[in-house]
């Protein structure tokens, strides 16, 4: 790509004071793209129909996206975003440095070094059974930007604006913990079988979350022996190993976006034993749960 005159683009600049952006955009035509930019946020794009592709650091390679895929897009230089035909996704934009906060918090640390030293968007194709869901949360997203850059009656009132801005805070870290997990699991090296694709989806619920190994191995159908020899793999751990990792995922993400007591947090994801979960979350957030939400808290509640 050709180096041409670049615009620059500062999220201080165009967030409305507000933690993001998120809005629906449509390029109905071939080519029709974005200017040529610099940007010193990052985003995530949710593609719902058609295709594109984004180019970064006035390099030749396009990372295309089709419906369906999801596009971590880091703070970079001569950015453009350009569509293959009738192109819809939904964009959210935060702060690069809210957004290394939460992955330190929330263990994305290497990850998240990783994409900044990649300095390219970081693709991945969300699972047909996930689509929906994930489409849901990003107009969520764009929704929640739409009414609060409208709130013009509120903008002189600092004590509500600032409570309002925490509140999207939570949000964003809601969104956050919800999307963030697609881009860690995109690469599968063995297929699963349909039937443990299925029991894995079914334990996405928090009652089945709940009934652990015991319930895993029963919507499973088959032995424990076979499930542990077939759940290695494919996800290269063990089937205990997989569910005490979704239940410390989901207890993160209630400690982010509620204010419910931690033991029932715990209690609720399937640890009976509140030593246990505390032991369990520390190790893998660096973190007790109170600590977690109280820091969480401080960095957001700006």
């Amino acid at each position: 790509m050709t180096s041409k005159k670049e615009a620059r683009c500062r999220f201080a600049d165009i967030a409305c004071d507000l933690p993001f952006i998120a809005s629906l955009i449509h390029f109905p035509q071939p080519d029709e793209a974005t200017a040529l930019h610099s940007q010193d946020f990052w985003e995530i794009e949710y593609s719902i129909a058609g295709a594109g592709a984004n180019l970064l650091h006035f390099q030749a390679e396009e990372h295309e996206t089709m419906a369906g895929s999801l596009s971590l897009i880091p703070a970079a230089r001569g950015h453009i975003a350009k569509s293959r035909g009738d192109w819809q996704f939904i964009n959210v934009a935060f702060r690069a440095e809210d957004f290394r906060d939460w992955c330190r918090i929330a263990g994305f640390s290497e990850d998240f070094a990783a994409w900044k030293a990649e300095a390219v968007p970081i693709e991945c194709a969300v699972p047909v059974r996930h689509q929906a869901a994930c489409e849901t949360v990003f107009k969520r997203m764009a929704t929640l930007f739409g009414l609060a850059a409208a709130d013009d009656s509120s903008a002189n009132r600092s004590g509500e604006t600032k409570a309002r801005n925490s509140r999207l805070s939570l949000e964003l870290c809601r969104f956050w913990s919800e999307v963030m997990p697609f881009f860690r699991s995109r690469i599968r090296h063995v297929i699963a079988p349909p039937w443990l694709e299925s029991a894995l989806k079914k334990m996405q619920n928090e009652e089945d979350l709940r009934g652990g190994h015991a319930r895993l191995c029963s919507l499973c159908c088959v032995a424990p022996e076979h499930l542990a020899r077939v759940f290695r793999a494919v996800h290269d751990q063990t089937p205990t190993q997989w569910i005490n990792e979704m239940r410390l995922q989901r207890a993160a993400s209630l400690l982010l976006s509620t204010t419910r007591e931690i033991d029932d947090i715990g209690a609720s994801c399937g640890f009976e034993n509140h030593s246990y979960f505390y032991r369990l979350f520390a190790r893998r957030f660096g973190l007790p749960p109170r600590a977690f939400r109280l820091q969480a808290r401080g960095v957001w509640a700006r």
